[in-house]
């Protein structure tokens, strides 16, 4: 297993081998993902796809990364089966020839420096590459360096018996460039075919799935003849997220009616089968349940102030001087009222929980809760810093991001803005052509997002707490996005002529992993469900200390 530790020569400044998991993790945030038949299914079938785990910014996506590979170790290292964990620090949007080699050198020593893989047949190969990487006279190219560690790589691999496997957790690597994503992509696609078990954490769901329901004509019924239940009408059957389709008619089985035995029943198929699962990629939202959020709340004021009614599970010190002014109240339910405002305010949300928890836990006095109808500084730096990643990136990029932004927490939108809208708004008036509305998911980073619905589709500010910092102009470089856009009453914008060929769907959708509802097929992606921005009910604020943006 990987230590963090001082770097290695070969290792890329941005690439850490592990991530610390610190002591003040609850563990009931992330163990709900174990229970989740997707991840089982991921971990421990015979499957090839990748696994992606979507949540926006401060989700707890690398806390998360960090947390599946110590439960993957703890079920797996003792049977053989090594876990490789690659953390990127920050995108990399340049030389990413260079990161490709660093990334696939990483994966290479994560796989041999774990004890139980056992001899490795790739020493040969791997000297090669040591050689022409450190020891050559002003070094090799790249392309050969990159087929030299990749010799070495797949012969590691090539070695273990075909029950082998290994698993390979990357977070972070949303933020890198797109020309790098697609390398990697192509790396991965290697890799999965070899044995290697892949998740990677993301902003936004990059690759899509369909929509789609079982297609068998007893869906439903448990073929238990002393059973009277009907299968479900295909009206009522839920969508799926994994699911089997016939190799000749393409038709679909969904994984209970799989286990039943029952294979493709469609009339004008020849073959019936064989059943395989054919797509490469799965989504699930990082959204904790909301009593696991609700007590790990108690759990962390209780920790801090003692023991204030919450009836958590927290070692309690001695009551504070916040955890004394509670107990002394005449309110009998002011610990909880406390828990509720900053669940209201947290909005699911594992970043602003712990926000408005250290805000909490810093008070000496009841009465100073709940002042002020500004955003906290803590929560303004977390947002801060999800925009720097938006302003990372290349100038062209950075300008679509920051202006589709600034459009989308403009006006009360009720689902957000009109993605046809907002391309005609950045065309016109920007000069910049928008291919498609996944390029204006990107460019904002996670921080928009594309909601359900089988209307026209838009985009959406992610979380009511940053279309607040976005509304009241928290952020000069949004303000200044927004002043390079149309203003005008939000009738006059929508009045803009809208483009006629949008027709793919990209949307990020919450989907169940039982059969579902027929639809027509579209392209979808996994979401945490929010509530609407034009429910929240702001009004602007001019902050003390800041500018007075117009």
């Amino acid at each position: 297993m990987a230590v963090a530790g001082k770097p290695r020569k070969w290792e890329h400044p941005t690439l850490k081998l592990a991530k610390p998991i610190s002591s003040e993790i609850f563990p009931a945030l992330c163990d709900w993902i174990f229970r989740r038949q997707v991840f089982k299914r991921w971990s421990e079938e015979s499957v090839s796809w990748q696994l992606y785990c979507i949540g926006e910014p401060g989700a707890g996506k690398t806390t998360l990364a960090a947390i599946i590979a110590e439960h993957l170790r703890q079920q797996f290292q003792s049977v053989g089966y090594p876990v490789v964990t690659l953390f990127a620090e920050e995108g990399i949007v340049s030389n990413e020839l260079e990161f490709l080699e660093d990334f696939l050198h990483a994966v290479y020593h994560g796989l041999a420096e774990c004890p139980v893989v056992g001899d490795n047949p790739s020493k040969e190969d791997y000297q090669k590459y040591t050689e022409a990487r450190f020891n050559q006279n002003g070094g090799l190219r790249v392309n050969r360096r990159l087929s030299l560690i990749r010799a070495a790589l797949y012969t590691l691999l090539g070695s273990r018996n075909k029950s082998f496997r290994a698993f390979l957790i990357l977070d972070g690597f949303d933020l890198c460039s797109e020309t790098l994503l697609l390398l990697l992509e192509t790396e991965l696609a290697t890799l999965r075919s070899m044995g290697v078990r892949v998740l990677q954490t993301s902003r936004i769901a990059i690759f899509e799935q369909y929509v789609t329901w079982c297609d068998h004509p007893k869906h439903g019924k448990t073929g238990d003849p002393d059973e009277d239940d009907e299968p479900i009408a295909e009206i009522d059957r839920e969508r799926l997220s994994m699911y089997y389709n016939c190799d000749s008619c393409l038709s679909v089985l969904c994984l209970p009616c799989k286990a039943d035995g029952r294979a493709c029943e469609r009339d004008t198929c020849e073959t019936r089968g064989p059943m395989r699962e054919r797509y490469d990629y799965v989504n699930i939202t990082i959204s904790p349940p909301s009593q696991p959020l609700n007590d790990y709340i108690c759990w962390n004021l209780e920790r801090e102030h003692g023991d204030i009614g919450l009836h958590s599970s927290a070692s309690k010190p001695p009551l504070s001087a916040f955890g004394l002014s509670i107990r002394n109240n005449k309110n009998p339910d002011l610990a909880q009222d406390i828990v509720s405002d900053i669940e209201s305010w947290a909005d699911g949300h594992i970043g602003f929980t712990k926000a408005r928890l250290d805000i909490v836990n810093e008070l000496q006095s009841v009465e100073e809760w709940g002042r002020g109808n500004q955003l906290p500084a803590n929560i303004v730096s977390i947002l801060d810093g999800a925009v720097r990643a938006v302003e990372k990136q290349n100038p062209l990029k950075r300008r679509l991001g920051l202006q589709s932004i600034a459009a989308a927490g403009r006006y009360d939108w009720p689902d957000g803005i009109p993605i046809p809208l907002l391309r005609q708004l950045l065309k016109d008036h920007s000069n910049q052509e928008v291919r498609s509305g996944e390029d204006i998911l990107r460019a904002a980073r996670g921080l928009l997002r594309s909601p359900e619905g089988d209307e026209i589709q838009s985009a959406d500010i992610y979380s009511a707490t940053f279309y607040e910092y976005v509304f009241n102009g928290y952020n000069e470089r949004i303000h200044e996005a927004d002043q390079e856009l149309p203003h005008g009453d939000k009738e006059d914008i929508s009045d803009m002529p809208e483009p006629e060929e949008e027709k793919a769907r990209f949307e990020p959708q919450t989907i169940t992993e039982e059969p579902g509802e027929i639809t027509a097929s579209k392209l979808h992606r996994s979401v945490t469900t929010i509530e609407s921005s034009h429910e929240i009910g702001f009004s602007r604020v001019v902050r003390k200390g800041t500018l007075a943006w117009k």
